[in-house]
């Protein structure tokens, strides 16, 4: 019972705010546009500020978990193969890119920080947040490279590293790393200032998020999109669990962090890219991968949670 309770009190609050956005947006209170807003505010700021903080405020240059990010990353690797073999390049098939960019590309930087920091509200999350600022780049150039083995329009490696500079997430993530390895201080009224921006990041992401869902729409791959829910947000996540503590000893916050990475859903850039690509790449499969994945995985997060806490490894 007490690990069923703190399953529903890690998972609850973000059904909740999810919920909240879905109700408003069926009330024409948030509108297409207005939640298109939220998600560039949510991009451009509010997640920026709240990773700087946490990066900054982070013991970073005494607690890098090396063999955890490695690890972290092997996972990440480990779901692009799958993906590959899955949902090979094939000429004239829409649906293929979509299905293989959601397997690997997760919702780390909001579903799984917020999972974890519920689950560990005083844990340290600097070999979190470093982690998201790696795999920025490394997916985002994986996204680029398959972009055009799916018939996109393939970037340049200058271009490439271009939009990587450009990612507030990535720079607000590596300045605040910097800062703290090298001891520099940051005001106080400004460090204040970015944390309040910052503790905005999770209510308005999950009520832009929710803002967004067409469940009507996903009806037409309701029995795809629930295999791919129960392999990407259950199986795989378990797989590497069992590895991870296992065989190199995982065990709390660090157990924690291999549940939000490879259980977390498909992230909202699955969707930008797509629809960037819309001629060679199916937009709205996209899109239903990433609302309907995101819902269900405030069931898969608990499903993880109970199985994980049972065997003593949270």
């Amino acid at each position: 019972m007490e690990i069923f309770l703190m399953a529903l009190n890690t998972v609850v609050p973000i059904f909740i705010m999810m919920m909240a956005g879905y109700v408003l947006s069926k009330a024409n209170i948030i509108t297409d546009e207005m939640c298109v807003d939220l998600s560039k505010i949510y991009n451009m700021l509010l997640l920026p500020a709240s990773l700087l903080v946490s990066a900054y405020s982070s013991n970073v240059r005494e607690n890098v978990a090396v063999k955890l990010i490695v690890f972290g990353l092997v996972g990440v690797i480990f779901c692009v193969i799958v993906g590959r073999i899955m949902f090979p390049p094939k000429e004239g098939n829409k649906q293929q890119f979509a299905w293989n960019h959601a397997i690997y590309r997760g919702n780390i930087a909001l579903v799984g920080l917020a999972v974890t920091e519920r689950m560990y509200p005083d844990g340290d999350l600097s070999n979190m947040v470093l982690f998201i600022a790696i795999t920025v780049i490394m997916v985002s150039a994986i996204s680029e490279v398959q972009i055009s083995r799916y018939g996109g329009k393939p970037k340049s490696g200058m271009e490439i590293v271009k939009t990587l500079l450009k990612s507030p997430v990535m720079m607000a993530s590596v300045l605040g790393l910097l800062l703290s390895v090298i001891g520099l201080r940051i005001p106080d009224m400004l460090l204040s200032s970015f944390s309040t921006i910052g503790k905005a990041a999770t209510p308005i992401g999950f009520i832009a998020l929710g803002a967004s869902l067409k469940l009507r729409e996903a009806r037409k791959y309701i029995t795809k999109l629930s295999i791919f829910i129960v392999l990407k947000q259950i199986v795989f996540p378990l797989i590497m669990v069992a590895i991870g503590c296992g065989l190199l000893g995982f065990r709390g916050i660090d157990t924690a962090f291999i549940i939000a990475l490879l259980g977390c859903p498909p992230a909202v850039v699955t969707f930008a890219v797509a629809k960037a690509n819309q001629d060679k790449v199916d937009s709205d499969l996209a899109g239903q991968l990433v609302a309907f994945s995101t819902l269900m995985s405030v069931f898969t997060m608990m499903i993880l949670i109970i199985i994980v806490s049972k065997f003593g490894l949270l």
